[in-house]
């Protein structure tokens, strides 16, 4: 867990997604921040059975299942908010501390860490590729020719494949080194020591989904209150303009997403 200070901020922003508007100035006080998303190992100390899967092959498939996602330290995804919030009871119970989900301006405000950019470390145009695992140049292994031989499965990737076969949105820009979900901390942190707030997995926030501005006492950081469920921070899946501090994604609490997981956080420790 990471100390996060407390301060203000303008949440939101001039330039995103209309859900983004109107810009606040929050207030937000200290609390604690996990420094990594809950890892596959983490989590199923909690649920032994969880399963994040693999990531389904596109194209010709030859005995072969997927990408991998349930690696040891690779994030828990595939969960549910509601899941997520069991955790944190869970984690409540054993350690006998108050664990949580951030809420939106706090995810918010530790994903900055103190700067005004739509990424922590710089601009839209800024090189992401030792920071965060996104949308990049990787994303065209999907469009692989897959095959058996004997025990051994293969891949290789297509050079110059056609738009039936390479079709996932991606930015060419750069290459990050990560093609699925990566091993949590893989990328270098931001200001406060918070790793993979940028790319990886989403990650589910307290907050239900609102329009701004923000208010804390609106009831919509109520867990037991309605309404579908914010998640932050974009994933390995996802262009840059979608993984910026300020970009939102509402899903159901009980919807588990391929590409969601989640960090929790403390009031105190």
């Amino acid at each position: 867990m990471m100390f996060v200070p407390g301060g203000e901020f303008v949440m939101g922003s001039a330039g995103g997604h209309p859900d983004e508007l109107p810009q606040c100035a929050v207030k937000v006080g200290s609390f604690w921040l996990g420094e990594f998303e809950i890892s596959n190992r983490q989590f199923r100390q909690f649920d032994p059975g969880h399963d994040s899967r693999d990531e389904s092959r596109h194209g010709y498939q030859f005995g072969q299942r997927g990408y991998p996602m349930n690696g040891e330290n690779q994030p828990a995804a595939r969960l549910s908010w509601r899941k997520a919030m069991e955790f944190c009871a869970w984690l409540s119970g054993k350690t006998g501390k108050k664990f949580t989900l951030p809420d939106e301006a706090q995810w918010e405000y530790a994903c900055r860490a103190g700067a005004a950019t739509p990424f922590s470390f710089g601009g839209l145009e800024s090189d992401y590729s030792g920071f965060a695992n996104m949308g990049d140049i990787r994303l065209k292994e999907f469009a692989a020719c897959t095959w058996m031989d004997g025990r051994v499965n293969g891949a290789r990737v297509l050079e110059n494949a056609g738009r039936y076969d390479d079709w996932v949105p991606r930015d060419n820009r750069f290459d990050d080194n990560g093609f699925v979900t990566m091993d949590t901390g893989s990328y270098g942190p931001n200001a406060w020591g918070l790793h993979d707030m940028h790319g990886n997995v989403w990650e589910w926030t307290l907050s239900s989904y609102k329009p701004y501005p923000f208010n804390a006492a609106d009831g919509g950081n109520d867990p037991a209150g309605p309404g579908m469920r914010v998640a932050r921070g974009g994933s390995w899946y996802d262009r840059p303009f979608k993984c910026t501090a300020s970009y939102r994604v509402p899903y159901e609490p009980y919807q588990p997403v391929f590409n969601v997981g989640f960090r929790v956080a403390a009031p105190d420790l």
